[in-house]
């Protein structure tokens, strides 16, 4: 018990140190423009898109490099337009040949947050009967993004 307290106030000491004394606060950034690519890299490179993220999207902003934003799009997705993967860490992989849309909530009927192209990495959060709740990062061109307060 005593060591449990010595490693936790440990830990405490250290976070100070570094200047983290809390989990940071996440920004959230909503899409601006009619349609903006979800990029790997933040460059402009045919073979980097792996989305369209739709206009009213909002993404949770991770960092910035230059004029580019590093944000998570998460939503739902038809689980049948998916195959199991463990490349590069991912879970799944966009497999449907035209691509697939995300959206808001696990209906077809609801909102589009965004195109997902065919190929695309993506992290499993959750399952609801054929609807995948699924999360990936990457770059958006930050003049497409309003932040959110």
């Amino acid at each position: 018990m005593l060591l449990r307290r010595i490693a936790a106030g440990s830990l405490l000491v250290l976070g100070l140190i570094s200047g983290s004394t809390g989990p940071a606060i996440a920004q959230s950034v909503r899409v601006s423009v009619p349609e903006e690519n979800f990029r790997k890299e933040p460059r402009v490179t045919g073979s980097n898109r792996l989305a369209t993220v739709l206009e009213g999207a909002v993404l949770q902003v991770e960092s910035r490099q230059g004029r580019w934003v590093r944000a998570t799009l998460e939503g739902w997705i038809w689980s049948p337009s998916l195959s199991a993967t463990d490349r590069d860490g991912f879970d799944l992989i966009v497999s449907n040949p035209g691509g697939e849309n995300l959206r808001e909530a696990p209906q077809g009927e609801a909102r589009r947050v965004a195109r997902l192209l065919r190929g695309m990495l993506l992290d499993r959060v959750e399952r609801q009967g054929n609807w995948m709740r699924v999360r990936r990062s990457a770059w958006l061109w930050s003049e497409s993004v309003l932040s959110l307060i």
